[in-house]
C-alpha cells in the first residue's frame, strides 16, 4: 500500500524518508503542502484581529474551502489547511489546533469550538 493510500484510508503513515519513487513523490507534494500551510498559518497567525478582509483571504487560500462567517481566533495550528473544509458561520476560539487522523475534515455549519 502506497502513502497516498494509507493517507486516504485515515492510517497512520510517516511523511518522511520513502524509499520508492512513487512514495518520495508523494512525500514531496506533502512537502509543499505542509510548508504552504505554515506561511499561511503564520500570515493569519499575525494578521490585525480587526482585518477581517485579510483573515477571510488567506482561510480562503488555506482550506480545502471556507464558507462566509468564518472565525478562528489566533493561535491557528494544522498540518495541510486544504484537508479542512469549513461551511458557513463557524467560530474556533484561541490555539484551534487540527490534526490530520482522516484524510478530510468537516466541520458543518452553525459549529462554535
Amino acid at each position: 500500500m502506497n502513502l497516498e493510500e494509507r493517507i486516504k484510508k485515515g492510517m497512520i503513515f510517516y511523511e518522511t524518508e520513502h524509499k520508492s519513487i512513487e512514495n518520495k513523490e508523494i512525500e514531496e507534494r506533502l512537502d509543499k503542502e505542509r510548508r504552504h500551510c505554515k506561511e499561511k498559518m503564520f500570515d493569519y497567525n499575525h494578521c490585525r484581529p480587526d482585518d477581517q478582509k485579510t483573515r477571510q483571504r488567506i482561510l480562503k487560500e488555506l482550506l480545502g474551502s471556507c464558507g462566509e462567517h468564518v472565525f478562528i481566533e489566533d493561535g491557528l495550528h494544522m498540518s495541510y489547511g486544504s484537508h479542512v473544509f469549513l461551511e458557513e458561520y463557524f467560530y474556533a476560539n484561541f490555539n484551534l489546533t487540527r490534526i490530520n487522523r482522516k484524510s478530510y475534515f468537516y466541520f458543518l455549519p452553525l459549529v462554535l469550538f
